[in-house]
Formats: structure tokens, sequence, C-alpha cells
């Protein structure tokens, strides 16, 4: 039994036969538990890609005359990079924030501005809509990018592989 590998890992071991299968079989069902764990990750990353690709559909809508409001080529610069804008000092509170609450909590709480961000845009009147939008799409982006949840998630043996 001391040459049996622990139930996380996943390395091949010196195993006898009977007990092959088993392991096998743990392994597997820790990889799938750990990949269904990140979903949420990879779903919030696949919200960020969306709304980065907005502003490429939505600017030159809005150039046209036939538009709901209109937009000059300074508030389509804007529009495009604003997202950006607060990245740099949100990352670094976001490091504070994991640390004191836990990534996973962090990691919930990112879905508020993205719902916020969603909604302004969707409901925007003017150009100054879209840019509080795009702020709370960059704050969202800024927690996410600094999260350590799949490192807390993955096991040792397959932490680069997500």
């Amino acid at each position: 039994a001391a040459l049996l590998p622990p139930t996380t890992s996943c390395r091949p071991a010196v195993l006898q036969t009977g007990r092959q299968e088993a392991t096998l079989t743990t392994c597997k069902q820790n990889t799938s538990r750990q990949v269904l764990s990140l979903l949420p990750v990879y779903l919030l990353q696949l919200c960020y890609g969306m709304n980065s690709g907005f502003p490429a559909i939505l600017t030159p809508q809005l150039a046209e005359p036939c538009s709901e409001f209109g937009i000059s080529t300074d508030q389509e610069s804007w529009i495009v990079s604003l997202d950006n804008l607060l990245a740099p000092l949100i990352c670094i509170a976001s490091g504070f924030l994991q640390q004191k609450f836990g990534p996973l909590r962090i990691l919930m709480f990112s879905c508020i501005p993205y719902t916020v961000g969603w909604v302004t845009a969707a409901l925007a009147t003017d150009a100054s809509h879209l840019y509080i939008s795009r702020i709370f799409v960059g704050i969202s982006h800024a927690i996410l990018s600094t999260t350590v949840y799949t490192i807390e998630i993955s096991s040792k043996e397959l932490r680069g592989s997500f």
C-alpha cells in the first residue's frame, strides 16, 4: 500500500494489477471534476472576449447617419480603449482582495461588473453610457485576469494544461 500514489495524483506508479483500473478511474474522475470546477472561469473569459469584440461591431454602426445616436471619431476611440484604462490599478487591488476574501468569492464578484456593463451597453442612449459600460467590463476583466483560483483548484500534474 505504501507504493500506491495518493488518489489526487495521476502519475503512473508501480501498481498491483487489480488496483490499476481503480486508480485510472479515480484519476479520470479527479480530472473531470477539476475541468468542471474551472468552467465558470472560462465562461467569464468568453464573456470578456465577446465584450472585447463588441466595439468592432458597434462603432461602425453608430458612425452611420441612421443610428440611434451618433458618435464622433474621438468618442469612438474612447469607447474602444476605455476598458483598459483602470486595468493596472484593479489588477493590483485584485491581488489584495483575493488574499482577504479568497479567489472564489472575488471570481463570483467579477460577474457583477460584467452584468452591469452589458446592461448599460444594452440600454445606452448616448456615448457616455457606452463609456460607463466599457469601464465596468474593464474592472471585471482585470479582476478575472489576476485570479489564482485556477491554481488552487488544479492538481500539480494538471496545472500547466489549463
